[in-house]
Formats: C-alpha cells, structure tokens, sequence
C-alpha cells in the first residue's frame, strides 16, 4: 500500500489493507516473548477484544476526533493505538490527520519497531514514516516523565 494517499480519506480496496493492517494481527505476534524477557520487561499485551471494549467505554467520538492528543505511555505493538487509528480512518480522517495526535513510547526497541510498521498501514510514504518515527519512541516512560511516580497517581492516600 505505498501509493496510500495521506492527505485524504481511505476508500476502497485500501480501506481493507489498512483494516488487515491494523486489525488482523495476531495476538503479541512479531517478536518471541520468553518467559526471561516478560520477567525483565513486564510486558503483557491486551487482546484484541478487550482493546475494542477499553476503547470504546472512553467514547468513540473523543477518540475519533483527530484533534485529541493520545498517549500511550506503554504501546507495545501498538494495539490500542492501531485501533484508536482504525476508528479515525473509519470516520474519514486522512491517515496524515489522524497519525499526527497519536503518540506511543515503549521500553523495546522491536516493539516500537512493530508499532509503527503496523501504525503506516503498510505504507512506505516518507511523511508517515517520519510522523511515526518522531511519535513512536523507544524510552522508559517512568525515566522520562519523573513525575508520573511522583505525581499524584502514585501519592498514597490516608
């Protein structure tokens, strides 16, 4: 899918690479995950189903809406944010628009890697590429936003 157009929405037979793209991926596939590297890296991956229900119960038409900022501060192969993307193109935002919002880190470098493979939608389009490359980084994100442990999130309550 390198002639993808970004610029405007995806019809047709493109609709359905993209769709194949994102959605049809089977569960944590890509990488082999040993029990050492689970231990090491806590990752645990959320299927497909459940990913369609968490992202649904926020409400479709925030993550619909290109111009809501996402973050998934533990991204993975990206499978929320592949659906989250999903839900944009369905609604007619053009692949440029919606990819722009969407913002990822992970801890693994063949993780970040897999997300934005998955997150182009088959698509070698220099723009795209380089959106993803700047959005979907490889970094801890506890590291690099300090004050996510600090913060209130963590603060304990009496």
């Amino acid at each position: 899918m390198s002639k993808i157009d970004i610029d405007t929405p995806i019809k047709g037979e493109m609709l359905k690479e993209c769709k194949a793209h994102l959605l049809e991926q089977s569960y944590m596939s890509g990488v082999e995950r040993n029990p050492a590297r689970v231990r090491a890296t806590a990752e645990v991956f959320t299927p497909n189903d459940i990913v369609r229900r968490m992202v649904t119960s926020i409400g479709l038409e925030k993550i619909r809406d290109p111009e809501k900022r996402i973050l998934d501060p533990a991204c993975g192969d990206g499978q929320f944010l592949a659906y989250i993307l999903w839900c944009r193109i369905e609604e007619g935002v053009p692949l440029e628009k919606a990819l722009t919002t969407l913002f990822g880190i992970d801890i693994m470098e063949d993780n970040v890697t897999l997300c934005i493979q998955r997150l182009s939608c088959g698509s070698d389009n220099e723009k795209i590429l380089d959106i993803l490359e700047n959005n979907i980084i490889e970094q801890d994100t506890l590291s690099r936003f300090p004050e996510l442990v600090d913060g209130p999130l963590f603060t304990p309550t009496s």
